[in-house]
């Protein structure tokens, strides 16, 4: 078969000129940072005798973004996995590990944006974050409260009510105006 005709040509073709061509847009984010790729795939069939054919659904990625493309430096990878592995990538240390963001937050079903708040903008260290995504303290409707959250920055509890007008309590005014509201809910059910 001739080697341009193949599948994989293209996509060799392509990480050869963003790390070799200076006139191609990706370089200053391969070829321009450093990112080469290694003399023994310079070659299309020293590259597919390395690597093999492209798994279905896979694309080329190199496992440190920071060294070049080879045999020791990639593999075939899923989009999933390509989304972990950029240089913006953030990271978090949790529970003994060191895991992307979005890794993270997929593993224990929390949604992104919410615990990207808690860390970001109000200051809870991870274990607090995640406790409060997995674990928020909501009260019945019929109390008037829709949401009660903890902010670390004030160091008092963030209450929303149900007309979404917010205030600031302490842990103890929180739980009794919780308190009043239910038994007032209790007594009012009897």
């Amino acid at each position: 078969m001739n080697t341009s005709k193949h599948p994989l040509y293209a996509s060799w073709r392509r990480m050869i000129n963003r790390c070799h061509n200076n006139k191609v847009r990706q370089y200053p984010d391969y070829g321009g940072r450093g990112i080469k790729v290694c003399k023994r795939w310079h070659t299309f069939n020293n590259f597919l005798k390395d690597m093999g054919d492209r798994p279905k659904d896979l694309s080329l990625e190199r496992l440190d973004n920071n060294k070049g493309y080879s045999k020791d430096n990639c593999k075939w990878a899923t989009t999933e996995e390509q989304a972990n592995n950029k240089r913006n990538t953030r990271y978090l240390r949790y529970r003994g590990r060191v895991v992307p963001f979005t890794l993270l937050c997929n593993e224990l079903g929390i949604n992104r944006d919410r615990l990207r708040v808690r860390l970001d903008r109000y200051g809870n260290t991870i274990e607090e974050a995640i406790d409060i995504c997995k674990n928020p303290l909501y009260t019945s409707n019929s109390t008037g409260i829709r949401h009660l959250t903890w902010d670390k920055a004030r160091g008092k509890w963030k209450v929303t009510f149900k007309s979404f007008q917010k205030r600031y309590l302490t842990k103890q005014e929180a739980v009794d105006k919780i308190d009043s509201l239910l038994n007032k809910e209790v007594s009012q059910n009897e």
